[in-house]
């Protein structure tokens, strides 16, 4: 079971789970299928609410449920806007999936997480240096999305210590790919703007770093730790390539030679942004992204000047570079 199934990230699960022969149900309050369209008739849709532990526990039952990927969740502009409403469903969510699973004997649950659960320290101005965070850095969340989060996984692992629930997370940074409902977000905008022919200014200077991850290692990500024989850990970060804006610049540009690409600042006074070290997610499961930052940004920009991946529905295959 997906919950969260029909969202931007948990949709490229749906779709790897579905193209290994897995049977699928997608537990979701939204019924907006938009990234899922042509896998409508190959998965079971449950439009249920994981707030509400009823439904629940009776759709493991009828299902006979042995793993759940919890994805459901308010997200980051969100619960800071409605905090009340992120407790209850990502919290209430995330506790009752745990304890759900628990009285039904579910063999796995895997959560999603965030590096939001960490120090704002590495993405607030007051930084001026590069921040590597790894698995261990300090854990102070700024954010309700980023305390909601580190709960998540604090109650689960609770309910591996205390009751054997095979509980298991990732934490992601933010993401890019084509279709990204939330393209404000400059990692998305300096992809997807020149592939629309639209000009793009970014807040930072060139050589500010950033982790880079393809939407659909997302879902990799996933299946990866799953599938892994008792990794030590439980909860890893999971990252793309560490890279500078103006390194995706110019590979944006080599595709889209009349790209129009501006930063702000000429540069930094010493090196800025955030390093993500997912050394113990490669080293304890095997982790490794299936794209690199050039094969995602071309695919992209193909799906995106295709009027994206799930135009009318329809996962277009045919690419256009």
């Amino acid at each position: 079971m997906v919950t969260g199934g029909t969202g931007f990230i948990a949709s490229h699960l749906v779709r790897k789970l579905v193209e290994q022969g897995e049977d699928v149900i997608v537990f979701d309050i939204s019924s907006n299928f938009k990234f899922i369209k042509d896998l409508v008739d190959k998965i079971v849709f449950i439009q249920g609410d994981v707030s509400n532990i009823d439904e629940v526990i009776d759709t493991l039952k009828k299902y006979n449920i042995d793993c759940i990927y919890h994805t459901a969740s308010l997200l980051a502009g969100i619960c800071d806007k409605v905090p009340v409403r992120a407790i209850k469903v990502n919290i209430g969510g995330t506790t009752n999936i745990l304890e759900a699973s628990r009285i039904m004997d579910v063999r796995k649950v895997l959560f999603t997480s965030t590096v939001a659960i960490f120090s704002g320290a590495p993405y607030s101005e007051r930084n001026q240096s590069l921040v590597r965070v790894d698995d261990d850095f300090p854990k102070y969340p700024e954010t309700a999305y980023g305390a909601t989060k580190l709960l998540g996984e604090l109650y689960g692992l609770w309910y591996f210590n205390t009751y054997g629930l095979d509980f298991r997370a990732v934490r992601y940074l933010l993401v890019y790919g084509p279709g990204d409902p939330y393209a404000y977000h400059e990692r998305s905008r300096i992809i997807e703007n020149p592939a629309h022919g639209k000009p793009v200014e970014i807040p930072h200077a060139p050589d500010f770093v950033s982790n880079w991850l393809y939407v659909k290692d997302t879902a990799n990500a996933l299946i990866t730790l799953c599938n892994a024989q008792s990794p030590r850990k439980r909860v890893y970060n999971i990252g793309g390539e560490n890279r500078t804006f103006g390194e995706v610049a110019e590979i944006v540009k080599s595709i889209l030679p009349e790209a129009i690409i501006k930063f702000r600042q000429a540069s930094s006074p010493v090196p800025r942004g955030l390093f993500l070290d997912d050394m113990l997610a490669r080293q304890e499961i095997g982790w490794k992204p299936s794209y690199t930052l050039e094969e995602g940004i071309k695919e992209t920009i193909n799906e995106t000047k295709t009027k994206s991946l799930y135009s009318d529905g329809v996962y277009i295959k045919d690419k256009i570079i």
